[in-house]
Formats: structure tokens, C-alpha cells, sequence
């Protein structure tokens, strides 16, 4: 009878101690771990609740926070090339992400470089040789598809006509060509003291021989000394 007592006793105690114990208190952990956890709506040393623990009781009149950072939608920074081909640019939205934003594709004979699209060809002449003043010109198409003239040549002693340089024979061009002589025009062509060839020995040689032949006839055949009494004759004093 006596342990039955005991028994019921002891119930009775924790039963108290249960009903003792305040029903908010470390209601959530870290809030008033300080203060002696969360009687009701304030800590159980009286201090108010925190900034962050209010919110987790709104039954106490704090409403939770539901603040949420916005941005202005904008491209940032400059553009950049991935995979050669591709053109991107960095994007904030308009919740703060930011993200790769494809911008443009390259489109074929094209590479990217420096954040943009870079045609690109194949170096070579485009265009036959043509006359520009004096000169013969062809175009050049370069690697970057820009084009440039390039000169091909220049026709110094002479005019450019359908793409090509054309010399003109006149007297006083500085150029001794064509019919010009030292006698038709002493400005082109140098005048050297010589000595007449059209009454040299050896002249008269060579043109009797060359108007034997003419007639048929069988000329005469010079030997060496022949040849050298003929040169020792031109130098009698």
C-alpha cells in the first residue's frame, strides 16, 4: 500500500513539473540562448525578441520578412568570343542573376576576335592589271577581306595603255631606242669617237664578201695572216 502511495506521488510531481515549465521557451534553438530561452512573445528575462527570431513568431505580432533584392535587367561588361564562332555577353536580370547570353553567331568565312564577328578570306588578286597614270596596278583582296591597290610596276620611259606599259620613241625621252642614232638625236643616244667603219679594210672585207655571196659566187678565203695584214694596214702612218 505504501509503494502504491509512493508511486502516485511521484506522478503527481512530474506532472506538475511539466505544466511548470513556461510552453515557449526554446521554442527555437539559438533565439534567447542567452536570456533563458523564449517565454512567450519576449525572452524569459524580459528582453525583446531579436530581429531574427521574430519573424519565426508571428502569432506575437512580427510579421516574417519577405524582402527580395531587384535589379535593373542590363548587359554587363563587353562582349567576349567562345568557340570561335560564338559572340556572348554577360546579363543581369532582374533578380540580381547573372548569366552567359549568347549575342550572335558568326556566319561562315567568319571568326570571332574581340568580342565580334571577323570576316575572314582568302588572300589573293582580285582584279587584272589595270593602267592608273603611269603605272600598272592590281587589287588585292588580304585575309581580313579588306582590299588594297597595289602597284605592279612603273612605266618610266613611256605611256600605260589596256594594262600595259607602252615606251614612246621620241628625241629627248633620255632613253636611245628604236631608230633613234646618235646623229638623228645626240640628246637619247651618246656619240663615241670611233673610228669609220664604212672605210675600215676590215669593213670592205666583210662587205665584198657578203656581195660575193648575194651573186652566187664563191668567195675568197681569208687565212689569218690575210686577216692581220689587213688590221696592220689600218694603223699605216
Amino acid at each position: 500500500m505504501l509503494s502504491r502511495k509512493l508511486i502516485l506521488l511521484a506522478i503527481l510531481i512530474i506532472s506538475t513539473s511539466i505544466l511548470a515549465i513556461p510552453k515557449n521557451a526554446e521554442a527555437r534553438s539559438g533565439c534567447c540562448s542567452w536570456h533563458g530561452g523564449v517565454c512567450g512573445c519576449r525572452c524569459c528575462d524580459g528582453t525583446p525578441l531579436s530581429a531574427t527570431c521574430s519573424p519565426y513568431y508571428p502569432s506575437c505580432g512580427y510579421a516574417p520578412s519577405h524582402e527580395t533584392k531587384t535589379c535593373t535587367p542590363a548587359f554587363i561588361d563587353d562582349t567576349y568570343c567562345k568557340y570561335e564562332s560564338y559572340v556572348y555577353q554577360k546579363y543581369r536580370s532582374s533578380t540580381c542573376l547573372e548569366f552567359e547570353y549568347l549575342k550572335e553567331v558568326c556566319p561562315p568565312n567568319s571568326v570571332c576576335e574581340d568580342g565580334k564577328c571577323e570576316e575572314r578570306c582568302t588572300p589573293e588578286f582580285i582584279s587584272p592589271v589595270y593602267c592608273k597614270g603611269k603605272a600598272l596596278y592590281r587589287e588585292y583582296r588580304h585575309k581580313d577581306c579588306s582590299i588594297d591597290e597595289l602597284l605592279v610596276k612603273t612605266c618610266f620611259n613611256g605611256t600605260c595603255e589596256n594594262g600595259e606599259c607602252k615606251n614612246v620613241e621620241y628625241c629627248g625621252g633620255s632613253l636611245c631606242q628604236g631608230k633613234e642614232t646618235c646623229t638623228t638625236c645626240p640628246k637619247d643616244c651618246e656619240c663615241k669617237e670611233a673610228i669609220n667603219e664604212e672605210n675600215t679594210p676590215i669593213t670592205s672585207m666583210i662587205t665584198n664578201i657578203t656581195n660575193i655571196e648575194k651573186r652566187g659566187e664563191k668567195p675568197k678565203r681569208y687565212t689569218f695572216y690575210d686577216i692581220l695584214v689587213e688590221f696592220l694596214s689600218m694603223w699605216r702612218f
